[in-house]
């Protein structure tokens, strides 16, 4: 699994979708499809980014539960499944 250290690292993941920083702290928002089993949700949420870089190892693909409770469009995970680089 690759290592993640910069913001720049998680930017660039497939499963991401935006990062941004507000007056509570680091934000990762996953794409549809993908969710954080350390989070248990789409989202990261850290102070720094060293800590969100941490969590990165934790996202992976949404079992069918957690999408259908999120909402998710099938065919929009599907998608974003299909941009993952191997």
């Amino acid at each position: 699994m690759k290592k993640f250290r910069t913001r720049t690292d998680i930017e660039r993941h497939h499963a991401v979708d935006q990062m941004f920083r507000d007056s509570d702290g680091w934000w990762v928002w996953l794409k549809a499809g993908y969710w954080s089993t350390n989070m248990e949700c789409g989202t990261i949420h850290e102070m720094t980014i060293g800590e969100c870089c941490e969590q990165m190892q934790y996202v992976e693909r949404a079992p069918l539960e957690i999408m259908q409770r999120g909402g998710w469009d099938l065919a929009e995970c599907i998608t974003n499944w299909e941009g993952e680089t191997k």
